[in-house]
């Protein structure tokens, strides 16, 4: 089952997704969830510990919600998750 698949049927209220899977590519499953209408309204939180220039820009402009660059600070990511599910 694909990770679009699981959350059309999972309807979760937000996608920690990480652009280094061993499937694919994080940016072909953002791009797949942003399309798909039962999806594209889901908050996503893009993770990588790529240090690739531009990444953060490429996945704003795909759609992420949020960018986080490993090594994170816990903090800062539950901030954002609160943040993105109205509590903050």
């Amino acid at each position: 089952m694909s990770a679009t698949q699981k959350a059309i049927q999972g309807k979760p209220n937000l996608i920690i997704l990480d652009l280094s899977m061993p499937a694919g590519d994080g940016f072909s499953v953002l791009g797949r969830l942003r399309d798909n209408p039962d999806t594209m309204s889901i908050p996503v939180l893009v993770l990588t510990a790529s240090k690739k220039p531009g990444l953060r820009e490429q996945a704003l402009a795909a759609g992420a919600n949020g960018y986080f660059e490993k090594p994170f600070e816990s903090w800062d990511l539950l901030r954002t998750i609160e943040r993105e599910l109205g509590g903050a």
